[in-house]
Formats: structure tokens, C-alpha cells, sequence
């Protein structure tokens, strides 16, 4: 939105004509919060969750909302949230991300590993995942470099036949040393940045 405080006044009003539905109240939330108007954001998003308190849509929103100010009440909503309905699992997700980003990485892994095992639909392909990840960890360590991030999608198929796991990892640094690269052949691309030295 260009003029966020319009969208906030127009969004108002469409829902002022439906007070007793609780995304007409998400919806004033989502606008206030990207407006920068967190207390009405929190007002109405809690009217939202006293109406439907089993929406993981506003309680994502509210979790969000306190985040920005005071993470540990966003983290605390959630975790209740989840006492109370331990299957969703895009709360459990945003749950696990907010509690690596306050950097309480036990806690994070533990939420990870509850949703790693409530799904593999394909155990075999969840195997060769998990592998896949513990050569990437051996490789990791023995040349003493993080991969920072990663994205994967376990559910990939070509006519009806799982897609193998094919990690793919991009690293940037900085060395001390400037190593030549064993990817030499025709067609390869390689882009050092910086001075050779």
C-alpha cells in the first residue's frame, strides 16, 4: 500500500459494517500492523481470536505483532497456542523461526524434529534426505564452512516417481587463500569477487 493510514481508514470502514466476524478484525489487524499501528493491531486481532480462537490465522498475526516489540510474548502465545492444538503445523513452523531468531536453538530443533517426524509420507525419500544432510554436515566440517540456510521440497515427483534429494549448496566468504577449482570444464561458470592475491 502506498498510503498505509488510508488503507487502514478504508479497511476500517468495510469492516465496521461486519463487527461480529472475525476476519473483518484480521483484516484491520494485517492493515494496522503494516501501518506501524501495533497496539490496534493487537486490539484487534485478539477481538479476531476471541471470536475464532482456533484460527491459526490470527494467532500467527498476533505472534507477529508482539514479536516486533516483545518476542517473548509472541514466542509465549504460540507455545499455548500449541498446548492447545498440538497439529498446527504452520504455527509450529513460524514458532520454530521465532525461537532461532531469539537464538534459543535447542528449543527451535526440538519444534523442527516434531514436525520432521510427523511427516515423511515417503519414508524412503525422508532416508536419502536425512543422509543427504549428514553429508552435507561431514563436508561442513571437514572444511570448517556453515552453510547458513537451505530450502528443500520432499515432495517433488515426475510422473508419479519420487524426485531423488539433489542438495545444491552457494557459499560466499571471504579466504585468505586463493584456491583454484576443481570445476574446470567447458561450460562451467565460477565468479570470484575481490582481488586475487
Amino acid at each position: 500500500y502506498h498510503d498505509k493510514s488510508a488503507a487502514l481508514i478504508v479497511m476500517q470502514d468495510i469492516a465496521a459494517v461486519y463487527p461480529g466476524e472475525a476476519e473483518s478484525h484480521w483484516a484491520v489487524a494485517q492493515i494496522a500492523r503494516v501501518a506501524g499501528e501495533g497496539e490496534l493491531a493487537l486490539s484487534e486481532i485478539r477481538l479476531a481470536r476471541d471470536m475464532r480462537p482456533e484460527w491459526d490465522l490470527a494467532v500467527s498475526v498476533e505472534a507477529e505483532v508482539l514479536h516486533n516489540g516483545t518476542p517473548q510474548q509472541g514466542l509465549e502465545v504460540l507455545r499455548i497456542y500449541l498446548d492447545q492444538y498440538p497439529d498446527a503445523k504452520e504455527v509450529r513452523l513460524q514458532y520454530a523461526r521465532m525461537l532461532l531468531d531469539q537464538k534459543q536453538y535447542e528449543w527451535a530443533r526440538d519444534q523442527f524434529q516434531i514436525l520432521a517426524d510427523e511427516n515423511p509420507e515417503n519414508p524412503e525419500i525422508m532416508w536419502q534426505f536425512k543422509e543427504a544432510c549428514e553429508g552435507i554436515k561431514e563436508a561442513c566440517k571437514a572444511l570448517n564452512t556453515p552453510v547458513v540456510s537451505g530450502n528443500v521440497s520432499l515432495y517433488n515427483e515426475n510422473e508419479g516417481e519420487g524426485v531423488y534429494p539433489t542438495p545444491e549448496i552457494a557459499m560466499v566468504g571471504a579466504s585468505e587463500v586463493y584456491r583454484s577449482s576443481e570445476l574446470k570444464n567447458e561450460g562451467n561458470t565460477i565468479y570470484i569477487l575481490g582481488e586475487k592475491k
